[in-house]
């Protein structure tokens, strides 16, 4: 008897463990879902579209890819308020000023002009606050231990830009690093790689050096910002090219030039990746390659469609967006296009994905040109 009680506890716990983590891959923390940024979203998507099952107006909408935990979408808006919206009830919990954030624990981290705050993400209620000597320009990445938040000095004609790393549990600020431009940073073994939009280069988290892995090449082109899986770094850059570097090996593994020159910067390159496939977005042009072989498995033209966001994946397909507004679905190995739907006029966000549901901003006017400042938050199931 006692023997059958203990077999049923033990079942038991393990039916909670694997609860628990089924429940933690349906919450979307920081933007493109993990600290290596590769775009990948542990969940079933949407392979089979029937309709919108909620549209919801948001006033002065942003360009901030939402964050959603537990039921709960946080997202700011252009005129710097940070909102947490219960998906539920369809009511607003709280709203602080603010512009981006990342979740941890029981905090979100949300920045404000030369601020960093910490909230308790439910409640609002703020926990600590420090005050930086520069203006935040994005909140990037988080650890066990620390978050890294980008900042600049706005008062020069070229402003200078700061990698600041703050304890998260205090606020204390531990050391800033001075480069030129910071790109969206990736983690990998205590280290941050980033492209300051020219070179490659890495920063080691413990004691703040620097390294410039691979320096630009005006033939290869700008270097768009890492994804990082099986200690290897996959970018692009604005000359078409995409390149494979080995991070423990210190060198490049392969590099193809797959499409032809982008604009004079490499922002709106992007890359994902997930089960041995490369997913890079150009402007013009979507591709999946064999991140072993740098073979092209598929491509999808978009020069009627332009894209600026990446590509989110999901288990069996892939979803991005354009800048016009369609939202499109294709399967993640053939690039068979599944549906696409027309959300809107504008959409400056990547789509995220939790719980098999898709979140996605749009809005029926350009949200920059002073013709709108409100737009919606479409839910997709």
């Amino acid at each position: 008897m006692n023997k059958n009680i203990i077999l049923l506890f033990i079942i038991f716990c393990i039916f909670i463990l694997i609860g628990a983590s089924n429940y933690d891959s349906y919450n979307v923390t920081m933007y493109k879902n993990n600290p290596q940024r590769t775009g990948f979203f542990d969940t079933e998507g949407v392979p089979n579209f029937h309709n919108v099952i909620s549209k919801n107006e948001i006033t002065k909408i942003g360009n901030f890819t939402p964050l959603v935990f537990q039921n709960i979408l946080y997202f700011s808006d252009i005129h710097h308020v940070f909102y947490a919206f219960n998906l539920e009830s369809k009511n607003y919990i709280w709203k602080n000023i603010g512009d981006n954030a990342i979740i941890s624990g029981d905090k979100i981290f949300i920045t404000n002009k030369n601020t960093v705050n910490a909230y308790n993400k439910l409640s609002g209620q703020l926990i600590w606050n420090l005050k930086l000597t520069t203006t935040t320009y994005f909140f990037n990445l988080i650890d066990n231990n620390y978050l890294f938040v980008i900042s600049s000095n706005n008062e020069n004609d070229e402003p200078e830009m700061y990698l600041n790393i703050i304890n998260k549990e205090n606020g204390q600020l531990i050391k800033s690093i001075y480069d030129y431009s910071f790109g969206d940073l990736a983690y990998w073994k205590g280290k941050l790689f980033y492209s300051n939009f020219g070179d490659l280069v890495s920063i080691s988290i413990d004691n703040g050096e620097k390294k410039t892995l691979l320096k630009y090449d005006s033939k290869l082109g700008i270097i768009s910002n890492p994804s990082i899986d099986n200690n290897i770094a996959y970018f692009s850059t604005n000359e078409g090219f995409v390149f494979a570097f080995d991070l423990i090996k210190n060198k490049i593994l392969w590099n193809k030039k797959i499409n032809e020159r982008q604009s004079s910067i490499g922002k709106f390159n992007s890359v994902s990746i997930y089960n041995d496939i490369l997913y890079v977005s150009f402007i013009d042009k979507i591709f999946a390659i064999n991140a072993k072989t740098c073979d092209i498995i598929f491509s999808k033209d978009q020069k009627e469609h332009n894209v600026i966001t990446p590509i989110a994946i999901t288990k069996k397909e892939i979803y991005y967006t354009s800048i016009d507004g369609i939202l499109y679905a294709l399967d993640n190995k053939t690039g068979k296009e599944l549906w696409n739907y027309k959300f809107a006029n504008y959409c400056y966000t990547m789509p995220i994905i939790s719980n098999s549901t898709i979140y996605i901003f749009g809005s029926d006017k350009n949200l920059y040109d002073g013709t709108s400042d409100s737009g919606y938050l479409f839910i997709i199931k």
